[in-house]
């Protein structure tokens, strides 16, 4: 007898249809999901379990770290060790009749650092024989970058004399020939993928001839 005309027995599943059997264990209908799809180091990520057919009486929420099992339960702390992972969270949902298919959230974008933390403030030195509080003009003057924190991947440098940027002073050194008179401090940027951070040093005696 051709399908279409065989009667439908209630507690079967209709021809066609995706009608799930009271035995049949959960089925997800619309995926986990994180709550945040680029998390930064020191987050924390919580998840939701999506859509389930069958009346789930419970979930078993795993988290993925880089691919890895990491931690199980709704919310998952970014550690330092997750930079550059992508995140995930995995469900298996269960009833009287067993346990789901796992069923999978997308994954984060890679965990950022956090930017750059000045924990010692640049300085000024100088690389002739006079001291950064009594320059000469002969002498040439250093910034030293300091010290950080977060593991900074470049660092730019900005000098200032009496106060006034010099857009063309980029460098870790300038020449004091043409700034008698001036006193001079250098700003420095560190930067990583999580962002920069900017630091000034002390600011030198007044250069004299």
């Amino acid at each position: 007898m051709d399908s279409l005309l065989q009667p439908w027995l209630p507690g079967s599943r209709k021809p066609g249809s995706q009608t799930v059997f009271s035995s049949d264990p959960p089925v997800n209908l619309v995926p986990p999901s994180i709550d945040n799809m680029t998390p930064r180091q020191g987050d924390t990520l919580n998840g939701t379990v999506g859509t389930w057919r069958g009346t789930p009486t419970g979930y078993s929420l795993t988290w993925f770290a880089g691919g890895m099992p990491a931690a199980t339960g709704s919310s998952y702390a970014i550690q330092i060790g997750n930079i550059g992972e992508v995140i995930s969270l995995r469900i298996v949902a269960t009833n009287a009749n067993g346990d789901s298919s796992p069923a999978s959230s997308g994954s984060t974008a890679a965990v950022l650092p956090l930017p750059p933390v000045n924990t010692v403030p640049p300085s000024l030195s100088i690389s002739g024989s006079s001291f950064v509080f009594a320059p000469v003009s002969s002498d040439a003057m250093g910034c030293d970058a300091g010290s950080w924190d977060n593991s900074p991947t470049s660092f730019t440098y900005q000098w200032y004399a009496n106060g006034i940027l010099l857009p063309d002073q980029t460098g870790g050194a300038v020449g004091l020939a043409t700034h008698v008179g001036d006193t001079l401090h250098c700003v420095v940027t560190a930067s990583n993928a999580g962002g920069s951070t900017s630091a000034t040093s002390n600011e030198s005696g007044t250069v004299s001839q």
